[in-house]
């Protein structure tokens, strides 16, 4: 065993997570995010500002929307909690909401921190954080209601006289909204101040009215406390809110089935997905990856303005191969697709739509339409729709794959449709297992940014515990959490961490106190660390990993969830030298699964929001995967000012089912042992010749941070 080890984490997420790790000897964030969520997941509205500036807030809320969630959600109201959302690093001036949240550019879209809480009354101490508590309430009893807000320090709580977002009012706050100086008060004090008791509002029992606070801690006692006085309670009396009468604000997504018979369905075999065998390197060199045009505009272009690109020419056999002339300019965006062609498409399926439906659903807005032209057929879009539901106030969200053959394909083709159709086989599943395969080198700052990525990822409210490592030693945890706490995804999570080390030297970056995570249970006493495996009986409070390494009880969160045992896991070691396409095979070996998605990362790039639903949306078995295109960041940008190129010859990630990774093989680990480069254009050839469709677009937020190529690795000889 020489000096130094290498490592391999393969993560599954959504209905399953797990993060397994391998260590052997080695020779030694701007624009909105678009696909359903163009801002926020979890919440679609932010509290409004203050009424002066409510027009452009108006203009603003126009685009925010939310993120997919899984076919089981939508059938849950998920009692007993109130989503979380918090800021630490990018809102740390000021007391006022006005001042200390909103006016930063993070807020309300990119929380650095979302759970969920089973209370009206938060408690977190020791540090400066902003946040955010929403959700609804839903009284037992018809009458005359006041609510109140206390909190160190400023604080907001809006209510609206419905379940929707949109018509929130500021019903109390702690503090001057206009005024910068902070304000406090004592937990569940409610004189302190004019503004902390609302006035009188009339709920009905059984109806759901959405609710969200804001609240600034600039450090010392922070608390936040939403209490409300109930028929026939005393004047001067205030109750935090019953938890079974609170639950998670939610935006449900229309089945495929409640619209399967809305089209009928076509044959769908496009002819740029090449019929002879792919030779070597032949894919990338003739750009046969046909990519995705958008709308709207995603702002992907680098440019600060570029014109719509439109391509009007007759067939011939570059467009059936075609050479993509915008992908070699590595700083302009997506093509965006035509808004008139846009509009007509997603009329005649609304039309369609009526028919079937009736008056059930009306056309809110247009929230992402994606095109994939084939020159000689006609052109596949996925429509991405707001919907309003007749007599709800709550929008559901429409994610559909049509398509729609040219008038010149018809004429000479005349058994075909000229109507919209659905494309055979191309409908994608909501709540598909992703696994994510992750080779890695001895980058143990990589290691821990990577974990502290999938903590912030919009979809993954709750944090996932990380077992403290030592030498000599294997601590492992397997956690799950229930399905109840989280609106994104369903079942239980997963957490399976699975590492060996050998005591060394540590000079590279070991990722052994990188992992260092405890986790504290109060079943187990305030100065114990929780390790091993984890019961159904088990309640843990858990940090950051990033916290967690310094773990103190002044950054303890105040965050309790249930967690029970879910899954078993095997041990894997290997010796030998540093081994990419190996380590990628035998970890996607582990996925048993061949109905589950496996997806190849690179360790040193962002996980944007909606990072999950976008990959199952284009992935489907036996029929797309998916190659998107990530930004590389120059040495002076950074996600917060993104600079840099679009990696358009680069396909190192890649999201596929399983069944399908299978059937070609996996990687070329023959070809390409121990060196660097080309093992990714000869994955493309190799998923080519499986004649599985290819679907391509430069993500949005997908960065690429540069870093130093440590190891003989890098060498490319």
């Amino acid at each position: 065993m020489s000096p130094f080890q290498k490592l391999l984490l393969l993560g599954c997420f959504a209905s399953l997570i797990w993060l397994y790790s391998s260590l052997f000897n080695v020779g030694h964030k701007e624009q909105e995010c678009f696909l359903f969520c163009q801002d926020i997941a979890g919440n679609k509205l932010a509290a409004p500002r203050p009424k002066e500036n409510q027009a452009s807030m108006d203009d603003f809320l126009a685009l925010l929307q939310d993120c997919l969630k899984p076919t089981s959600m939508k059938l849950d109201k998920y009692r007993g909690r109130l989503n979380v959302h918090r800021w630490f690093d990018s809102c740390t001036c000021g007391y006022s909401i006005d001042r200390a949240m909103r006016i930063y550019s993070k807020f309300p879209a990119e929380p650095e921190f979302e759970s969920t809480i089973n209370s009206s009354e938060i408690i977190l101490n020791g540090m400066e954080y902003s946040q955010r508590v929403f959700g609804y309430v839903t009284p037992e009893i018809t009458g005359q209601y006041r609510f109140a807000v206390s909190s160190d320090d400023n604080s907001e709580l809006w209510i609206s006289r419905d379940s929707s977002p949109r018509n929130v009012e500021l019903f109390a706050s702690v503090g001057d909204p206009d005024s910068t100086n902070g304000a406090a008060t004592i937990p569940r004090n409610f004189r302190d101040y004019k503004n902390q008791i609302s006035q009188i509002i009339n709920l009905t029992a059984g109806q759901d009215y959405y609710l969200e606070a804001l609240h600034r801690n600039q450090g010392g006692n922070g608390h936040l406390t939403i209490a409300w006085q109930t028929p026939g309670m005393k004047d001067n009396d205030f109750t935090v809110i019953d938890a079974k009468l609170l639950s998670l604000y939610l935006h449900p997504i229309v089945d495929h089935e409640q619209v399967a018979y809305v089209l009928s369905t076509c044959p769908y075999d496009p002819t740029y997905i090449p019929k002879h065998n792919v030779g070597v390197f032949e894919g990338a060199n003739y750009f046969m990856v046909k990519h995705s045009e958008i709308y709207p505009d995603d702002k992907t272009s680098l440019f600060s303005s570029v014109r719509n690109i439109i391509i009007d020419k007759k067939a011939n056999h570059s467009d059936i191969y075609p050479d993509d002339k915008t992908s070699i300019f590595l700083h302009i965006g997506n093509i965006i697709i035509n808004k008139k062609e846009v509009e007509e498409v997603v009329k005649e399926y609304m039309d369609k739509l009526k028919k079937v439906k009736g008056d059930l659903y009306k056309l809110k807005q247009i929230l992402n339409v994606e095109k994939k032209p084939d020159r000689v057929k006609g052109s596949r879009y996925l429509l991405e729709l707001e919907l309003s539901v007749q007599g709800k106030s709550e929008s559901v969200l429409l994610s559909e794959y049509v398509y729609k053959f040219s008038k010149e394909y018809n004429k000479v083709h005349i058994e075909t449709t000229s109507e919209l159709c659905y494309p055979e086989g191309m409908v994608w599943s909501k709540d598909t297992k992703i696994y994510i395969i992750l080779p890695v080198l001895n980058y143990g700052y990589w290691v821990k940014y990577f974990i502290d990525e999938l903590c912030k990822v919009q979809h993954l409210k709750a944090f996932f515990c990380i077992a403290m490592i030592s030498f000599y030693m294997l601590m492992k945890l397997l956690a799950a959490q229930k399905a109840s706490p989280n609106p994104h995804t369903h079942f239980c999570h997963t957490l399976l961490l699975k590492v060996t080390i050998k005591r060394r030297k540590n000079t590279e970056g070991n990722v052994t106190p990188i992992l260092h995570c405890p986790i504290r249970s109060p079943l187990l006493g305030a100065s114990n660390f929780l390790t091993g495996s984890v019961s159904h009986h088990t309640i843990i409070q858990y940090t950051l990993p990033s916290l967690a390494i310094n773990f103190s009880l002044h950054f303890e969160f105040n965050l309790i969830l249930k967690w029970q045992f879910c899954f078993s896991f095997t041990f894997l070691k290997k010796g030998g030298r540093f081994f990419k396409t190996e380590a990628i095979n035998e970890g996607a070996a582990t996925v048993k699964d061949p109905n589950s998605i496996i997806f190849l990362m690179d360790l040193h790039i962002t996980v944007p929001p909606c990072f999950f639903d976008i990959i199952r949306k284009h992935t489907i078995k036996g029929k797309l995967c998916f190659f998107p295109m990530l930004l590389r960041l120059a040495c002076s940008a950074s996600d917060i000012y993104p600079q840099g190129q679009w990696d358009t010859p680069g396909y190192g990630l890649l999201s596929i089912f399983k069944q399908d990774w299978d059937s070609f093989g996996g990687e070329d680990v023959e070809k390409f042992r121990y060196r660097w480069g080309g093992e990714d254009w000869d994955l493309l050839d190799r998923v080519l010749n499986s004649r599985i469709e290819t679907e391509r677009f430069k993500w949005q937020k997908l960065f690429h941070f540069p870093h130093a190529k440590k190891g003989a690795w890098y060498n490319k000889g």
